[in-house]
């Protein structure tokens, strides 16, 4: 049986976490992050830099490029992203650039290059729901787990994959 949430960030937060999950599949970092204007899903969107081999495919900047497709315009004003893991500073930059008014993250960022206070009219705050907190950290926490691991790593296999290349 499904679990109905009534709280709209609730709501929007567990379709960025089924985003992530998505990323996760493809042996992205799991983030996934979902455009929302008028309680309508504008844009939804996960990680894709391994995939595109482009360090600017962040979830969230994917989501605001998909978003301005979808509506024809590069002015987001008044829509809220939620995002699985707290943006970082290239993805704060671009959101406050697209005038999304708020953003939704369901849990902090581990390598700390966030700075949502230098934003003025951005409003940044973290979901209230520790469930969907450490349904967003156990992600990012397993994805680095078998990252690390020699054996499981996607990271590994590329590079040995390049190494024979070079040969």
């Amino acid at each position: 049986m499904k679990k109905i949430i009534r709280n709209p960030d609730l709501r929007f937060i567990e379709k960025a976490v089924k985003e992530a999950q998505r990323s996760q599949k493809k042996q992205e970092v799991p983030v996934g992050a979902v455009i929302v204007k008028n309680n309508t899903v504008i844009a939804r969107a996960h990680n894709g830099i391994e995939t595109n081999n482009d360090a600017t495919a962040h979830a969230e900047i994917i989501a605001i490029r998909t978003a301005g497709k979808n509506t024809g315009n590069w002015r987001l004003a008044g829509s809220t992203l939620y995002v699985t893991v707290e943006p970082c500073a290239m993805c704060l930059a671009a959101i406050y650039l697209a005038r999304i008014r708020r953003v939704v993250f369901g849990c902090v960022s581990f390598n700390k290059m966030y700075a949502a206070n230098t934003f003025k009219g951005l409003e940044v705050a973290q979901i209230q729901d520790l469930s969907i907190q450490k349904k967003c950290q156990a992600l990012m926490k397993t994805f680095f787990k078998n990252a690390r691991h020699p054996k499981r790593s996607v990271y590994g296999k590329k590079s040995r994959k390049s190494a024979e290349k070079r040969r």
